[in-house]
């Protein structure tokens, strides 16, 4: 998948337009939801809105969505600060992120939009992603948003992000951010939504109010405001369902693993090659930048770090047999592995 930054001169500034407009400019009365549906798909799929129509197209499709993103959107109360999270199941998993929600089995308060003060327990801890997962111990019922699909977030598209910055405010309420994604890598999704301390393990939602992203490194500057992927809270959810913490990417059975000798990007299907270094074995094997590779030894391919994990359980001089997109044209290619180089590039 391509991370290269779309233009963004007006459609920032028209994002700028439609948060101030959210709220403030009635919807009009007539007309049926089906046309002011296709309307916002419309303006949705374009470069840049073109029109006030489509700001107010845009700014409908953010308001049919919002109150039911915002009653799953959550203030979280660990013993060394506060934060933000979304509730994303009926029986109350709460996903956050993991320097909100501190080390697996800690004592902490969600904080409901009506101001309700509810006891849960923070679960697993993805430390290298920041991710985190919380879950309410008391009984109950909760409202809850619907997790996005990892592959069906691209850089351009619209979305929101909630959050509680500096703690939840019955007078302000829950603070909406609208923006577009800049870019998307299996771990992250960069994002021009403003944020603010307060605001980290808040939800990053898709203009369907799917959540796509949970909030994580904030900076003054938007260019460092960055988001956890909903593919890393899936490819690890049974881990972090048990109370597993995890601060290391890889766990490789060969200490001696071999050498590729590429550099990937996440992709919808896999993985896809960035880089080929010069003389690797990836190179002998005419592996090319822009292949995807789905599948390594029959086993399919979810994230960069899985495909890296999967390369690595092989030693030099073994053999991984790669299934790959080459255009149009999905192929098996075996590669030897080399030795890896004492300061290896990928």
């Amino acid at each position: 998948m391509s991370t290269t930054t779309p233009p963004e001169t007006f459609g920032t500034f028209a994002a700028r337009i439609v948060a101030v407009l959210v709220g403030l400019v009635p919807l009009s009365s007539h007309g049926a939801d089906n046309e002011r549906d296709d309307a916002a798909r419309e303006a949705l799929s374009r470069q840049a809105p073109e029109t006030i129509d489509d700001l107010l197209a845009i700014q409908a499709q953010l308001q049919k969505v919002l109150p039911h993103s915002q009653e799953a959107t959550v203030g979280v109360l660990p013993t060394d600060g506060s934060g933000s999270g979304v509730i994303i199941s009926e029986d109350g998993y709460v996903l956050t992120a993991g320097h909100v929600s501190g080390k697996p089995g800690t004592d902490v308060v969600i904080v409901m939009r009506d101001g309700r003060h509810l006891k849960a327990k923070s679960l697993g801890n993805i430390a290298f992603a920041d991710a985190g997962l919380i879950q309410i111990t008391e009984p109950g019922t909760y409202p809850y948003a619907e997790m996005g699909s990892p592959g069906e977030t691209y850089p351009g598209d619209w979305c929101f992000a909630l959050g509680h910055p500096g703690g939840i405010d019955e007078a302000r309420g829950i603070v909406v951010r609208l923006g577009r994604i800049i870019r998307r890598q299996s771990e992250t999704i960069q994002t021009d939504c403003r944020l603010v301390g307060g605001d980290s393990g808040g939800p990053l939602f898709d203009m369907e109010g799917r959540v796509i992203g949970i909030n994580s490194r904030i900076k003054a500057d938007i260019e460092g405001n960055y988001h956890v992927t909903i593919r890393m809270f899936k490819r690890y959810w049974e881990e972090m369902r048990e109370g597993k913490m995890k601060t290391s990417k890889f766990t490789y059975r060969n200490p001696n693993r071999g050498f590729l000798g590429i550099t990937t990007a996440g992709h919808a299907r896999g993985v896809q090659i960035t880089v080929v270094l010069k003389d690797s074995p990836a190179r002998f094997a005419k592996l090319s930048p822009g292949d995807i590779v789905i599948a390594v030894d029959g086993q399919e391919v979810t994230t960069t770090e899985h495909f890296s994990q999967l390369v690595g359980e092989h030693g030099a001089g073994e053999v991984v047999r790669l299934t790959v997109e080459q255009l149009d044209d999905t192929r098996e290619i075996e590669v030897t592995l080399g030795e890896r180089p004492k300061d290896p590039n990928s």
